[in-house]
Formats: C-alpha cells, structure tokens, sequence
C-alpha cells in the first residue's frame, strides 16, 4: 500500500523500469515534495483525484504506449495545467517527436545519471513562477527572406492559437520601425545584415525577449555563436512541428 500524505505538494511517476524507479525514489528522499510511483495508468489517476491541486508534476517513463496509456493522456484534461514530461531517450529525435505528439510539456535524457535526473526535476519544481501560457496575449516576430518559411511558422503558431504574428523579409525591414516583441524567431541568412548581427542588436535592444535563431545547418560553431549572440535556443530547419512547439511554448511558461 503506498503511503501517501493528501497535504503534501506532489509528484507522480508512471513507470515501467523498476530499478530506474527505485533509484529516482531515492533521490527524493527528504525532499519537501512527495514522489508518488506507480507502474499502473489507473493508479496514477486514482493519486490525481486523491491529491487534486497538491500535483505539481506527473512524469512518465514508459518505453510503449498502448491504448490504455493513450486513454490516461486523454483523461489528464481534466485536471487542466500540471505539466507533464517525460524520461526518454534523447539522441533519438524521431522517438522524441513521437512522445511530444501524446502532450508532453518538455522530456528528460534517461541516459544520464540517476542523480543528473533528479537534479533536473528538482530544477523544473523548483520554478513556483510557471504558469500556463496564454496564447492570446504573445507577440512574435519572424525574420526570414523565405516567404513560404514565414507562411509555415506562422501556421505552427496559429495552430496553438497564437494570432498576433508579424513577419519582416529582413532585419533591415524590423530595423525601419523596431517594435518590442515576446518572441524573435530569426533565419541566420539574410541578405545585407544576418542573422547573428540582427540577434546581436535584438537582445541588446530587448533583453526580456525570447530569441530564436533557425537555420538549415546545425553546425556546431554556428549553434556557439547564435547563443554567444543572445539567442536562447537554435532551431534546425525542416522544424518538426512538435519539437518547435515544446521549445517555444516551456520556455515562454520560465
């Protein structure tokens, strides 16, 4: 029988490995946050009618979803905002696309150290000012010379309800009559001044924004110099839908 105190701030992990279970049990101990665990859906959702408004996050580290894992995603609307994240492998971008489809919020490397796991979702809780995101109010500046990349991105935002999108074919365009943004998303081949530039005066200009630079290469100097820029994350051109979304949409929630 699992002991469980209704009072106290709460995590669940639905799991499929015990030794992992075990070892993630154990980095919780005297921790002020209860970790629940359970290898059965129904049981989880059993704790979150139990528990209610105590959950502060749900994990899952399951290696095969079947239907039954499925119905415990649909029935996890009901309980609206508790983030929900995964422990998956993550040199494995198909496998990670796949997992975000079913409505994981953000995924965690179960390749790492046992303690590097608990370390990271310590970390995630330890952030009390993460709120749900209200797509109604984010302004988003795309800067890309493609239009049919324009036409894309705004679609991937537009499909999570975010209308208030404006695009500029280059930095010059934004420069003429700069306006402050919550998100940049910036292509790093423009013509005249790139990308990296523009990122450069960006974040010197709005140094709360989030910025994001995309590009078809993902060489690794590159990547450097974008984040050596101000830019807080990279994003790899075809963009997946899913990976796109979760970036964007856990960072805007810190």
């Amino acid at each position: 029988m699992m002991d469980i105190n209704l009072n106290t701030e709460s995590v669940i992990h639905v799991f499929d490995n015990k030794d992992l279970a075990e070892n993630l049990g154990a980095q919780f101990v005297d921790y002020p946050i209860q970790l629940l665990e359970t290898s059965d859906f129904d049981e989880a959702l059993e704790l979150l009618s139990e528990l209610k408004n105590k959950v502060r996050l749900i994990i899952v580290s399951v290696e095969k979803f079947s239907n039954h894992s499925i119905e415990f995603f649909k029935q996890l609307k009901v309980y609206g905002t508790i983030p929900i994240i995964t422990l998956t492998d993550t040199s494995n971008s198909e496998n990670v696309k796949n997992l975000l489809r079913y409505g994981f919020n953000d995924y965690i490397s179960n390749q790492q150290e046992i303690a590097k796991i608990g370390s990271d979702i310590k970390e995630l809780l330890s952030n009390r000012n993460v709120k749900p995101v209200n797509p109604d109010y984010i302004k988003v500046a795309v800067i890309d010379d493609d239009n049919l990349q324009l036409k894309i991105i705004q679609t991937l935002f537009m499909g999570r309800g975010v209308n208030n999108i404006e695009t500029f074919l280059s930095a010059e365009e934004f420069l003429s009559d700069p306006a402050p943004f919550d998100v940049f998303l910036v292509d790093v081949v423009l013509n005249k001044m790139s990308g990296l530039q523009l990122v450069a005066k960006l974040r010197q200009m709005y140094a709360a924004a989030l910025i994001f630079v995309i590009s078809s290469v993902d060489d690794v100097r590159l990547i450097a110099s974008a984040f050596n820029n101000g830019a807080d994350d990279f994003l790899k051109k075809p963009i997946e839908r899913e990976i796109f979304i979760s970036k964007i949409f856990n960072k805007l929630k810190n």
